[in-house]
């Protein structure tokens, strides 16, 4: 692996290794996330305008929020949760990012008020992969 996508592993691992350790947990009956713009693991040619997370069922955002990190670990942006396109979408709105790779952590309430939490990252510009 390449030194940025190792970083980004390793942060991710660490992330969701302290999830864990705080006795975060997810049942089925909780909200599961369906897709993200940009899409987790993805590679995109320009930066987003805002990040969105879509979930299976509405999510309350006024416990929720998200944080976006950058490859080498620094917090770009930590921002509390508007509404995206319905009550199942989320948005946060992106400063100007540079080329790179992101990590993307984020909480809401599903809507039998527990706490789901997860992470994933992109990539802007050229993949650093083999």
């Amino acid at each position: 692996m390449r030194p940025l996508i190792l970083r980004l592993v390793v942060f991710a691992t660490l992330v969701a290794g302290s999830f864990l350790a705080l006795g975060a947990r997810q049942s089925l009956a909780h909200a599961v996330i369906e897709s993200t713009e940009p899409a987790a693991n993805s590679v995109v040619s320009k930066a987003p305008h805002s990040v969105s997370l879509n979930f299976d069922e509405p999510v309350d955002t006024a416990l929720g929020w998200m944080r976006v990190f950058d490859s080498d670990g620094e917090r770009v942006v930590t921002a509390n949760l508007g509404r995206g396109e319905g009550d199942d979408w989320v948005r946060v709105a992106m400063p100007e990012l540079e080329n790179g790779g992101y990590l993307v952590v984020w909480r809401v309430m599903s809507a039998d008020g527990h706490a789901v939490e997860g992470a994933f990252g992109f990539q802007i510009g050229e993949s650093s992969l083999p």
